[in-house]
């Protein structure tokens, strides 16, 4: 299979805020200045768009929300779309995927509804290229060619090391990243992160634990949750799909930083496409 395009876009944020650290006072003040100026001017256009937008439940998705299943849903597509964020941060693409697949298949397992989530299949759903941006559409490949090979995947008899090396072995056979890379995502740090995150019952729980780790990504989390909040203002995946295109429009016309805008980007993709995959 031919290597994901988008690897050799690797985004590690990190590099961003490490070297304003070697950077003059002023050199610092001045990039932060910059930054904020972005950030505003992107929430600004985010806003215009959403005002424009002709959404199909304007009240937000009133054939799922406020149900049990429908709160489910909710969480567990942040928690996909975080960890795609996560993932992109350590890893860059590769990672994003990874991440992204290893949160779904946990918060699958931990679902307390799972009964629900096998009375409808999995396989086969339709996946969505957002705007040349696969990290979806791998996110969802995956998952199915796990589910395929390992049916019993969500009946929780495997551990998290198990699971690293089933999605691993995966991700080596699509040459998208090595087993090694993925299990460095849950290293340091960032095992106390996911751990926490995997304990979290709301998405705010799930943003607040992201930013307190690394509070560098804040303004990030904040434009994911505008979209997240925004996008379930859709009754149908296809209406979905399209707002989340739109969306991904404004942030690359943006003049944040490349590499957040790829971060905020897949994390998008990993959602619209988690949405289509675990949604009835």
């Amino acid at each position: 299979m031919k290597a994901l395009k988008y690897l050799a876009v690797a985004a590690v944020i990190t590099l961003g805020f490490t070297a304003c650290e070697k950077k003059d006072n002023n050199q610092s003040i001045g990039s932060d200045v910059i930054t904020e100026q972005a950030y505003t001017d992107l929430f600004q256009q985010l806003d215009e768009y959403n005002s424009t937008f002709e959404f199909d439940s304007p009240s937000g998705n009133t054939q799922k929300k406020g149900g049990r299943f429908w709160n489910w849903l909710q969480r567990v597509v942040y928690y996909d779309a975080s960890g795609a964020l996560i993932g992109g941060m350590v890893l860059g693409v590769g990672g994003s995927i990874g991440a992204g697949v290893m949160f779904s298949i946990i918060g699958a397992v931990t679902n307390p509804y799972l009964d629900q989530i096998n009375s409808f299949d999995v396989i086969n759903k339709p996946t969505y290229e957002i705007v040349d941006n696969e990290v979806g559409v791998w996110h969802n490949r995956i998952i199915e060619e796990v589910l395929v090979d390992y049916p019993d995947v969500l009946d929780g008899v495997y551990t998290e090391e198990e699971l690293l090396e089933i999605v691993g072995e995966k991700l080596e056979a699509h040459d998208i990243a090595t087993t090694q890379e993925l299990k460095n995502v849950y290293e340091g740090k960032n095992a106390t992160l996911i751990k926490e995150m995997s304990l979290a019952t709301d998405v705010k729980a799930i943003s607040t634990a992201i930013v307190k780790a690394y509070p560098a990504l804040q303004k990030e989390m904040e434009v994911v949750e505008v979209y997240m909040e925004n996008v379930e203002k859709n009754a149908t995946l296809e209406k979905k799909v399209e707002y989340t295109e739109g969306v991904v429009q404004v942030v690359k016309q943006s003049n944040i930083s490349a590499a957040a805008k790829n971060n905020i980007i897949s994390s998008a993709s990993v959602y619209a496409n988690s949405s289509a995959l675990w949604g009835k």
